[in-house]
This record gives C-alpha cells, sequence and structure tokens, in this order.
C-alpha cells in the first residue's frame, strides 16, 4: 500500500493511513495536488468552514478517534495582509508577486481557535510550523551586512 519512495518508507514501522490526514483551511491546490487528494481519499475543509467554528476538525477528530494528533502548520494559510512572515510579503514586491499561487484566507484568530479546540479535543503531540519567513530578520541582516562591524 506504499505510495513514495521505497527507502523512505522503508524507515517507516507504523504508517498514517489517509483517513487520519485531514487538510484544514486548504482553498485551492494544483492538479498534481489534486490528483494526490482523490487517489488517497484525503479529507479537506475550506477556510469558509473555519471562519465560525471548528467543527469539520472536531467532527473528523472524533470520527477517527483520534486521541494524538501530529499538526502540520503552514503559516501561508493566514491572510498575508494579517500575518507579515509569509513568502507574499516579501519586501520590494507588489501584489503580481506570485500570483499563480494560492493566498491563505485564514485570519490568526481562526488558527489559534481551531489549534485551541483540537488540543481540547485530543492530545498535540508534535506541531511543525512551515512556510514563515522573517523578512524583517532577513531585512535587518542585509542591512547590519553593509556596516563596518567587527
Amino acid at each position: 500500500m506504499a505510495r513514495a519512495d521505497r527507502d523512505f518508507v522503508g524507515e517507516v514501522d507504523i504508517p498514517v493511513r489517509p483517513s487520519k490526514v485531514m487538510y484544514a483551511g486548504l482553498d485551492e491546490w494544483s492538479a498534481n495536488e489534486q490528483k494526490v487528494i482523490d487517489r488517497l481519499n484525503l479529507r479537506h475543509t475550506s477556510s469558509r468552514k473555519l471562519y465560525g467554528d471548528s467543527n469539520a476538525i472536531l467532527k473528523w477528530i472524533a470520527d477517527e478517534d483520534i486521541k494524538q494528533l501530529a499538526v502540520h502548520f503552514d503559516v501561508d494559510a493566514i491572510l498575508p495582509g494579517r500575518f507579515p512572515p509569509i513568502l507574499f510579503n516579501k519586501p520590494g514586491t507588489d501584489k503580481t508577486f506570485l500570483s499563480g499561487v494560492p493566498r491563505g484566507r485564514l485570519e490568526p484568530e481562526h488558527v489559534v481557535r481551531l489549534l485551541r479546540d483540537v488540543s481540547a479535543a485530543c492530545e498535540i503531540v508534535g506541531m511543525a510550523i512551515t512556510e514563515y519567513i522573517s523578512w524583517d530578520a532577513i531585512e535587518t541582516r542585509k542591512l547590519l551586512s553593509q556596516l563596518p562591524l567587527v
């Protein structure tokens, strides 16, 4: 049933069943991603369904009897204008930067509420925070590199 690199799959003692995967806040994806979602029958819920409550995710947790959960949190699921350290907010670019790439639509408070609700329903045993780009730190490094510092 493995659908990945044979060497990688060989290192996995307990594979994750596709029913135990949920994409939360995902509104758009590429054609290749759609093929994977369809082939594995992966569940997903849109950002619109998460605006008012976390019920879609909580139902999935209950249906799958999930007791422990690892979270992969892409910060670019948040509206770029509401969270600066996202790729779309690269200094010196305009609104056309990466125009073909879907932008997040969640407010930061939606994400906080969702993660709080999930942690009340099951134990979060790990969290990867990805797609975070500290533009301020990068710009500060560029500035300081021009100074005559030791």
